[in-house]
């Protein structure tokens, strides 16, 4: 019986080959690449300072949050708010721990504000009492999310916005932005010895979310000249809280 061989295809049907090939390539490799994981993130198109406007009406509508507040690069000899960690609850609820340096002596001051009034127990006070605000030489932690006094007003007064690449907040990668702020704004929800000198700033915004999730802060907060630090951590937005007046 004679052989029977193959026949190669003409000239032609390869050349139809390949163009389809080359036409669907872009396809081809998106469908290889769609399992699980396989698929790298696209990048964020949002601009630094689109993300920042939408981080601020993120953070106007929430009903809670929780933050944690530290310090470095204090000088010696100054009454200060070192840090601390609690709850805000809007419109004008906080509940938390302050870490206080009054006279040279450091303290952990329990705190509760609502609508106005702050109340104070002081290390080893078995209650709570009515307390100004200027003698732990903070403002009003109830105000803390207020639209018009709080925190948002670092993001609605930043000036010269420009992207600075991401990095980690605990366990969520964020979007960092840099940006200049007032020091007079920065001083009304922190402190400043200098209101005239801006203070730098560094945001950390999931851009997924918009939530402000850290903000880092240099600046003479304690005594003009000389530069400090202070680093906000955001979390548990919207999370339930119960804060009373320890009165009622």
């Amino acid at each position: 019986m004679p052989s029977v061989r193959a026949r190669r295809p003409g000239r032609s049907v390869l050349s139809l080959v390949v163009a389809a090939v080359l036409a669907a390539g872009p396809w081809l490799v998106s469908c290889s690449g769609s399992g699980s994981g396989s698929r790298a993130a696209a990048p964020s198109t949002t601009s630094a300072a689109d993300l920042v406007s939408r981080a601020k009406a993120v953070l106007d509508g929430s009903r809670t949050i929780h933050f944690v507040l530290s310090s470095k690069d204090v000088p010696k000899g100054v009454d200060v708010l070192l840090g601390g960690e609690g709850d805000a609850a809007r419109p004008d609820r906080f509940s938390g721990d302050l870490n206080v340096d009054v006279a040279g002596i450091q303290a952990k001051v329990s705190v509760i504000s609502i609508g106005g009034t702050l109340y104070a127990r002081l290390p080893f006070a078995a209650t709570y009492q009515v307390t100004d605000p200027r003698t732990f030489h903070i403002p009003d932690p109830g105000s803390f999310m207020s639209p018009a006094r709080g925190l948002t007003q670092l993001l609605a007064q930043a000036t010269d916005v420009r992207d600075a690449g991401t990095a980690r907040a605990g366990t969520v990668v964020v979007r960092q932005v840099t940006a200049e702020l007032p020091g007079q704004v920065v001083g009304r929800i922190l402190v400043s010895a200098d209101p005239a000198t801006q203070v730098r700033a560094t945001f950390g915004i999931e851009s997924g979310s918009g939530r402000l999730r850290s903000a880092s802060l240099v600046g003479p907060f304690f005594a003009k000249g000389v530069d400090s630090t202070y680093d906000l951590q955001l979390s548990r937005f919207d999370e339930p809280v119960d804060i009373r007046s320890p009165a009622a």
